[in-house]
Formats: structure tokens, C-alpha cells, sequence
């Protein structure tokens, strides 16, 4: 099997929890994703539903139940933010796309164009029509562990025999390319305590849950805006070129640089701050910026799969922070424009070549944040 290009498996990176769901297959084309797994009652249990709101609960347990979740308004939308930012995005789309031209030097709007209504709109109206299914089971630490061990199953929940405890993972529930599935969480409460102390205990969990889920969606509407113009960018005028390995680099740090400036026309956030949280170098990161050399990339086939995001996520920062500096050093955003253009026109052989054809045109030369 041929080893992807280092271009397109860091362009992979860069549309992470993104694009992905903004492919929205044409009506002729065959379902390829499974159908939602649906929720799976617990032997005993009975469903409730108040205020919009599902709970599973057992006979006992039903009438406390309905007055707490009777007490507890109905769940507003998990985020106002995706709706804030698709009217920021018609808003300013001709002003960022005739800005794209300009820091791109490129005439032709269309390809901008066709990623921002296409690509990019729609993962962001799908975040905006998010809706999670959420069954609230509530019960006991005690009586949870007794109907998993009497067979009652869902892939979310683990039950450790050694321990005789249940534990319980929301990884991958916010799901926007495809039906989500039904989220059964846990609401526990203390049989020792009375019952109106349930009924505030289940609020509380209730509320705390929503509002995580809230920001989930916050933090992924800002990865869609991020990734998504970086998409934009690379689609348009990067792949057309066709990127040898080693001037992998330049493309990657420009959407990637890029995709700041444009994301924080959305967001009202300082540009600085998203490129620093773009360039940052965790203390933990398993692979440093100053261990690869982006003229002498690693071949990917020689990496184990384990190591393989790290290597990609580092090569975007690198390359963001090379760019970073070219811009610094080269008089802003138009050092962009002026190295884009001579790396289209002179077609250069290879990396070393690259970075000799960006010297010439914006004076910085890049070589040093490009090896060390």
C-alpha cells in the first residue's frame, strides 16, 4: 500500500473534527455510515420524559424523578456560539475571501469561494443544529453494577469485576458527520439520603452535563472556523501545485497561519493569541519542533503508527512558526503574497530551492526555522 504524501497527511491534520463533517454526500449517493445506535432500556427501568428531557428510572424512583425534572427549564440549545459564527460568516465572506485573493495573490475567487459555501458554512450549521439524545439513567452506584452484571450493555459504560465498580466515557459522543448516537448518562444518587435531596443532586448533574456539552460545541466551532480555512486554503492553491515532501512546509504554515487571521475576524479573538495557541510547544509534547528538519522530512512509512500524529502536529507548528517569522521579518501579510506568487511562477526544484525563492522575494531567509 503506498505511504499518503506528507502534504495531504498534514492537510489531514489540519481538518480534523472539522470538514469531515461538512461532507455532505449528493441523495443518489449510498448511506456508507452505520445507523445511530439507539438507546437500550435496563431491564426494570421506565422512561420519562419532562420538559424535553429523557430519564430512566425504576417504578420507586418515578415520582421524584418527574417533580425534579419538572423543576428544571427546558434544554436550550447546547451553544449559541455556531449560530454567532455562521452570521459573522455571511457577514464577512466577501470581505475574507477578497482578503484570500489578496494575501494569496490569486485572481480567481471561485475555489475560495466554492470551500467557504461548501465546505465550511455547512459544518458550521451542522454544529448549530447539533442535537445530542441524552437518556439520563438514574440510579445507584450499587444497583448500576447489578443490571451490567445481569446483562444490560452499552459500549460507554465498563464494568471491572476486580473492583465491582462501572466506569463510564463520553469520548466521541458529539458527533456532526453523521446521525449521533443515543448517550445514555450516568445520574447517580445516595439511597441513604431523602428523597428532595435527589431531586437536587439530579439537577445538579443535569445542569453541569448540559453545560459541558455546551462547551464541547464551543471548542468545536472554533476547530471548524480553524481547520476550515486552512482547508480553503490548502484545496485551492496548495494542492494545485502538487508539494514535493520537502517543501511541504510552506503550504502548511501559510493555511495554517492564514486560518488565524481569518478565524479571529469570526471570533473577535486577537489574532496573536490563536497563532500562539497554533505555534505552542507543550513542555510534555513527545516530539520537540528542534527535533525534525522540514527540508529533510521523515519518511512516513518509517514512523510507527503511534508516533504518527505527533509527527504531523509537529510539522504544522513548525512550519506555522517558520511562516510566523517570514512575515515578521518580511514586512507582514504581503511577504506572503510575494512568496506565494514566485513559488507558483518558478516552480522550484525542491525544499532548499523553495526556501531560495522565498529569500528572493520577501528577503527573509528561512533555512534556520526550517532545520533547527
Amino acid at each position: 500500500m503506498k505511504s499518503p504524501s506528507l502534504f495531504f497527511a498534514v492537510v489531514l491534520t489540519l481538518s480534523l473534527a472539522a470538514i469531515a463533517a461538512a461532507q455532505t454526500p449528493p441523495a443518489s449517493a449510498p448511506a456508507s455510515q452505520p445507523a445511530p445506535r439507539k438507546m437500550v432500556m435496563p431491564p426494570g427501568f421506565k422512561l420519562i420524559t419532562v420538559n424535553g428531557r429523557n430519564a430512566l428510572a425504576e417504578p420507586l424512583d418515578v415520582p421524584w424523578v418527574t417533580t425534579a425534572l419538572s423543576k428544571i427549564p427546558p434544554m436550550p440549545k447546547p451553544s449559541t456560539r455556531p449560530e454567532n459564527y455562521l452570521q459573522k460568516l455571511a457577514e464577512n465572506r466577501e470581505t475574507i475571501i477578497r482578503q484570500m485573493m489578496t494575501d494569496l495573490a490569486t485572481n480567481d475567487p471561485k475555489p475560495l469561494a466554492k470551500g467557504y459555501d461548501y465546505d465550511l458554512t455547512p459544518a458550521m450549521r451542522q454544529l448549530d443544529e447539533l442535537h445530542a439524545p441524552i437518556f439520563y439513567l438514574v440510579t445507584t452506584p450499587d444497583r448500576l453494577s447489578k443490571i451490567i452484571k445481569a446483562g444490560w450493555q452499552d459500549p460507554r459504560f465498563y464494568y471491572n469485576r476486580a473492583a465491582d465498580s462501572v466506569s463510564f466515557s463520553l469520548n466521541g459522543a458529539l458527533t456532526t458527520d453523521r446521525p449521533m448516537d443515543d448517550i445514555v448518562y450516568p445520574t447517580m444518587y445516595d439511597i441513604k439520603e431523602p428523597a428532595e435531596k435527589h431531586g437536587d443532586s439530579l439537577e445538579q448533574q443535569i445542569r453541569g452535563f448540559e453545560a459541558s456539552i455546551g462547551q464541547q460545541v464551543d471548542i468545536r466551532a472554533r476547530v471548524v472556523l480553524g481547520s476550515g480555512f486552512a482547508q480553503i486554503i490548502d484545496k485551492a492553491i496548495f494542492e494545485p501545485i502538487k508539494p514535493r515532501e520537502d517543501q511541504v512546509w510552506f503550504g502548511v504554515g501559510v493555511s495554517s497561519l492564514l486560518s488565524a487571521k481569518y478565524t479571529a475576524i469570526i471570533t473577535g479573538e486577537p489574532r496573536q493569541q490563536l497563532v500562539g495557541a497554533l505555534i505552542f510547544e507543550h513542555p510534555q509534547a513527545p516530539l520537540k519542533m528542534s527535533a525534525i528538519d522540514l527540508l529533510h522530512p521523515t519518511d512516513l512509512k518509517t514512523l510507527r503508527p503511534e508516533m504518527l500524529p505527533a509527527y504531523l502536529d509537529t510539522v504544522r507548528r513548525k512550519s506555522c512558526r517558520a511562516i510566523e517569522y517570514m512575515v515578521e521579518k518580511g514586512g507582514g501579510d504581503s511577504a506572503i503574497a510575494k512568496a506565494t506568487t514566485a513559488y507558483r511562477d518558478k516552480k522550484p526544484a525542491d525544499g532548499p530551492a523553495l526556501t531560495k525563492v522565498v529569500q528572493e522575494a520577501t528577503g527573509v531567509d528561512l533555512t534556520p526555522a526550517l532545520v533547527n
